[in-house]
């Protein structure tokens, strides 16, 4: 069943909610500049940072969580969080005790605490908020293959990041930098002179640690921009559409049709209050 909002607790100032398939599924808001205490949680949760950073701590270890970063917390770990200046959207997945039981193929994923980045997952997480935004009959049954997804790509990057290294400082600091110049046309041979290594070098790196291609992972982020700026202004589909980066207004409609299912002019009318 969907619930439109959930209660406002924790530092959060939004939430929307839906119960599916053994599974609870958060899209959160935190507040700016905020700190919360250490605390736990009563079920596991797999969450996957959208916009905003924050550091989370855990015993005396912190760790920094940015855009596309997925951070599994199981049932009773302890952590506090501290919020930087734009706050933090979050997407939460929290299987209920009967669920990870059954995920056999997610045991190591969901049974210890884990801290990586994964743009696919992210990817597939805003599908998931667009469909708590904007919800149909069909949407509990799409709610439930995404969360699904994105749980057997995170389950395969564990594997994976279990007898491999993390990223170079250089990568990291690519990301950063499209986060940064998300509204730029930003070219990967500007972004690898800028880290050091060869453009080609970059591309590959990018991908393989990733898993979606530097190229896409930036016009998504143009898009979410664009996305959010159709709900929270009264700015022209036009000027949105510049400001995002895209040549014109077609050229932004048919990739924000592509991303989202729906035109820009259409999307804003659904989102509306």
């Amino acid at each position: 069943m969907l619930s439109n909002h959930v209660p406002v607790t924790m530092g959060s100032s939004r939430a929307e909610s839906i119960e599916v398939g053994g599974f609870r599924v958060l899209d959160v808001c935190f507040l700016p500049q905020i700190t919360l205490p250490k605390h736990s949680h009563e079920r596991t949760g797999v969450a996957v940072v959208l916009e905003g950073s924050f550091d989370t701590t855990s015993g005396s270890k912190t760790r920094r969580c940015t855009p596309a970063t997925i951070l599994v917390e199981p049932v009773g770990a302890e952590h506090g969080n501290r919020f930087d200046s734009a706050g933090a959207h979050v997407l939460v997945v929290q299987p209920d005790a009967e669920r990870v039981d059954s995920l056999e193929p997610c045991r190591e994923l969901l049974h210890f605490g884990h801290h990586f980045q994964h743009g696919g997952v992210a990817a597939l997480a805003w599908h998931v908020v667009r469909e708590l935004q904007v919800p149909d009959v069909t949407s509990p049954l799409a709610v439930e293959g995404l969360v699904l997804e994105m749980l057997a790509g995170a389950a395969r990057l564990e594997e994976r990041e279990r007898n491999s290294q993390r990223p170079p400082p250089w990568l990291s600091r690519a990301q950063e930098l499209l986060h940064s110049g998300l509204r730029a046309r930003v070219r990967v041979t500007e972004i690898a002179r800028e880290v050091g290594v060869h453009p080609v070098h970059l591309a590959r790196a990018f991908r393989a640690c990733y898993h979606i291609p530097l190229g896409t992972y930036h016009r998504q982020l143009r898009l979410e921009w664009a996305r959010l700026r159709l709900v929270t202004s009264e700015d022209s589909i036009a000027t949105i559409a510049m400001a995002a980066g895209f040549a014109d207004q077609a050229h932004f409609t048919r990739a924000f049709r592509q991303h989202t299912g729906f035109t820009p002019g259409r999307y804003r009318c659904m989102t509306a209050h």
